[in-house]
């Protein structure tokens, strides 16, 4: 999976597509700060191997987060197929 930076506080995914896949996203962070409050997906598509994630502040504006926070992608992707 690959991490890209766009402008504040969006983060974009790329990661290998599944035609047949189920997939989970779960973002977390922790900000010592105090800068990131919250964070959203706004797309992701695991037939198309692509996520978007959003950091904001306490107000809801699109934020970076501080030098020294944390932040983790945890992407689950199963494979099913019927016999």
């Amino acid at each position: 999976m690959s991490v890209t930076h766009g402008s504040a506080g969006v983060y974009t995914l790329v990661f290998p597509p599944g035609v047949d896949a189920d997939a989970e996203l779960d973002v977390s962070f922790v900000s010592a700060a105090g800068t990131v409050k919250t964070v959203w997906v706004t797309a992701f598509s695991p037939t198309a191997g692509t996520a978007s994630v959003t950091f904001g502040n306490g107000g809801g504006t699109a934020t970076d987060p501080a030098n020294g926070d944390v932040l983790t992608f945890s992407l689950i992707l199963n494979r099913t197929k019927q016999f």
